[in-house]
């Protein structure tokens, strides 16, 4: 396992590299925050590739959790109508 600190001073963090990283996320999300809530932010190009895993991680680990996920079609329809209406 690798970690890399982000310098952000009060709003540092840090980001762990590992393999099967998101197997373990739920007790790893418990021993670095302490935290039993999460939220899940991803777009339908990651959801269906990891969200499962992340939420099973995070299920067994007894963390609420609730995940927004954002459409990459209507974000790009949204540009080409700002962009057309110009």
């Amino acid at each position: 396992m690798q970690t890399v600190q982000v310098p952000l001073g009060e709003r540092s963090y840090p980001v762990i590299i590992c393999g099967g990283l998101l197997d373990q996320s739920g007790p790893m999300f418990l021993r670095h925050l302490g935290q039993r809530t999460a939220a899940i932010v991803t777009d339908d190009n990651v959801a269906p590739l990891y969200l499962p895993r992340l939420e099973a991680s995070l299920q067994a680990a007894g963390i609420a959790f609730a995940a927004a996920l954002f459409i990459t079609y209507a974000v790009l329809l949204r540009k080409q109508l700002t962009e057309s209406a110009r």
